[in-house]
C-alpha cells in the first residue's frame, strides 16, 4: 500500500488539521465510516457512540481508568493479553483469570467465581483470541451475556482482527448491542500498527466520559493519522 499517497491527499485537503487541536471524539468523517462498518458487522451505533484512541491499547486503558479503581476485581481470558495484564497491574487491579476453551470462556469456572468474587467487569476477545486463536461460540455468547445480565457484569470485548474475520462471526457486542458490552477495535492489524488509530464503541453517555477522560490524558486525538 502506498502511505506516500495518503499522506499527500490529507496535506493537500486538511492542511488546517496539522496546526490544529481535533474534535475530542475525533475526526467525524472517520466515525461516520465507522457507523457503516459496524452496521455491516450487526452493530447499530450512531456517531456520539464513537470515540477514536489512540489505537486499541490506548482504549483498554482509558476503559480501565474509568472503571477501575485500586483494589478491583476485574476478569481476564487466561492465558490473555500480556499488555492488557500490564495495564491492570498498573493499575492496582485484583486480576482473576479465567480459563479459555477451544469455543470461549469455561462457563463453569467463570459462574463460580461471579458468585464468589463479584467482579464488575470481564475483559475478553471473541474472536482471533490472543494467544490461542480461538473463537466465541454463538451458545457460549448468549450465555455469557446471560451471566452478564444476571451478576451485573460489564463485557468488554477487543476485537484487534475484525478486518480478518468473517462479517457473519459471533460478536457478543452485537448480539447485545452495547447494553452491557463495550466494543473496542483497531487499524494497526490491518491498515498501520504506526498510524496509532482505535476506536470505542458504547453507550453515547459513556463515550462523552470516555471523550473527557482522553482530553485529560492527550490533550486532543490525533486527526492527521484519522485523516
Amino acid at each position: 500500500m502506498r502511505m506516500d499517497r495518503y499522506h499527500q491527499k490529507v496535506v493537500r485537503t486538511g492542511l488546517g488539521s496539522l496546526f490544529r487541536y481535533g474534535n475530542r471524539f475525533g475526526y467525524a468523517p472517520l466515525r461516520d465510516s465507522l457507523v457503516r462498518k459496524l452496521g455491516v458487522l450487526g452493530l447499530q451505533v450512531t456517531q456520539n457512540q464513537l470515540l477514536l484512541t489512540q489505537g486499541a491499547n490506548d482504549a483498554l486503558d482509558l476503559v480501565i481508568r474509568y472503571f477501575v479503581p485500586p483494589g478491583a476485581t476485574v476478569l481476564v481470558d487466561e492465558p490473555g493479553y500480556y499488555l492488557l495484564f500490564g495495564k491492570l497491574k498498573l493499575a492496582g487491579a485484583r486480576v482473576i483469570g479465567v480459563p479459555r476453551l477451544a469455543d470461549g470462556p469455561d462457563l463453569a469456572a467463570l459462574v463460580s467465581i461471579l458468585v464468589t468474587e463479584r467482579p464488575r467487569l470481564f475483559f475478553m476477545q471473541s474472536l482471533a483470541h490472543n494467544p490461542t486463536g480461538s473463537d466465541l461460540s454463538l451458545h457460549k455468547a448468549y450465555r455469557l451475556l446471560q451471566l452478564a445480565e444476571k451478576h451485573n457484569l460489564l463485557l468488554v470485548e477487543d476485537d484487534p482482527f475484525a478486518d480478518f474475520k468473517p462479517t457473519s462471526a459471533v460478536r457478543l457486542s452485537m448480539l447485545d448491542q452495547l447494553e452491557r458490552t463495550i466494543y473496542i477495535g483497531s487499524f494497526s492489524k490491518s491498515f498501520s500498527a504506526a498510524l496509532r488509530v482505535g476506536y470505542v464503541a458504547c453507550s453515547a453517555a459513556l463515550a462523552s466520559d470516555l471523550a473527557d477522560l482522553k482530553t485529560l490524558i492527550h490533550v486532543s486525538g490525533s486527526e492527521y493519522c484519522e485523516r
